[in-house]
């Protein structure tokens, strides 16, 4: 007969054995990013083993990740929390952009500003100057999903629909709407379906070109 197999599980460990094991072949895939500058004949480390979920956004402008180690205890009894950088592609400079938020984020067309979502609402970070915005304070509905079941600390948001040109506007959803909320100026919504509970959406008519889009309604 086969001799009985032993697992050892310590208090200590963050992961489970049984993540562990699961999370083993994804562990040994992990690798370094770097960019190499062709003009420059440079070559610049963006992400090492410290951060996870490299993301090149902005037309290869920027590189978000996430390091979820100062919360890896807390993540033992729920779903966890991230601190997000942002990474310079031709200096590899990192700027912790929010802290012990939820890894929900994005980055503008240009790479200006970096998108998440904290206690309810939208902020972008403001690369430029350093400062992250309130989007969404002046939105009169709920931006979360209130019929999310599963046991989090915070309620997830409805999607996020994208940025408008020049970076001026991020675009989300509510559970029927499309809201607009400018970099400057007051929130809006843009169509009207709550009251007949006919859900709209942004759909690419063009998907190959990335062009056209519009407004599709469904009945809720």
């Amino acid at each position: 007969a086969e001799p009985a197999g032993m697992e050892i599980w310590k208090s200590t460990d963050i992961r489970t054995i049984v993540t562990q094991k699961y999370d083993e072949e994804e562990d040994e895939e992990k690798n370094d990013l770097l960019v190499w500058h062709l003009d420059s004949d440079r070559i610049v480390r963006l992400v090492d083993d410290t951060l996870d979920d490299p993301r090149i956004v902005a037309g290869g402008k920027l590189v978000l990740a996430t390091d979820d180690k100062p919360y890896e205890f807390d993540a033992m009894f729920g779903r966890g929390t991230v601190d997000i950088h942002a990474i310079d592609v031709d200096s590899g400079e990192h700027k912790i952009v929010a802290e012990n938020v939820r890894p929900r984020f994005g980055a503008s067309t240009t790479g200006r500003y970096v998108h998440y979502f904290r206690d309810g609402g939208y902020y972008a970070y403001d690369l430029d100057e350093d400062s992250p915005i309130s989007l969404s304070n002046q939105v009169d509905s709920s931006l979360v999903r209130q019929e999310f079941d599963h046991p989090v600390s915070e309620l997830p948001p409805w999607e996020v629909a994208g940025w408008t040109a020049e970076d001026k506007s991020l675009l989300v959803y509510d559970e029927f709407d499309v809201w607009e909320l400018p970099i400057e100026g007051l929130s809006r919504r843009l169509t009207e379906g709550r009251a007949n509970e006919d859900i709209s959406r942004i759909v690419d008519l063009d998907e190959e070109q990335e062009i056209g889009r519009a407004a599709r309604s469904e009945r809720g």
